[in-house]
């Protein structure tokens, strides 16, 4: 394996342990939060699968970057640690 490698896997389980760590400090109300407030759900994810991809192709159209770059900006558009498209 080389270092690439090494890294892939340290962030992959960095980002688990990130995941971990605030699954820990979660209580048992905070599972349906979301449920009892449809409002901020609804507008979370508005804004998660609308409003951002809709900035970030704004933006990529206004600085008229090469298709390359494009690319690169729709594959790190999710990067939210629990929003992976893998």
């Amino acid at each position: 394996m080389d270092l690439t490698a090494y890294l892939l896997i340290a962030l992959k389980g960095s980002v688990a342990l990130l995941i971990f760590a605030v699954g820990l400090d979660s209580r048992l109300r905070d599972l349906s939060y979301l449920t009892r407030r449809p409002g901020v759900m609804l507008r979370s994810l508005l804004a998660m699968y609308v409003v951002v991809p809709l900035l970030a192709l704004t933006a990529v159209r206004l600085l008229q970057l090469p298709w390359n770059s494009r690319s690169w900006c729709w594959r790190f558009l999710p990067a939210h640690p629990c929003c992976h498209a893998n």
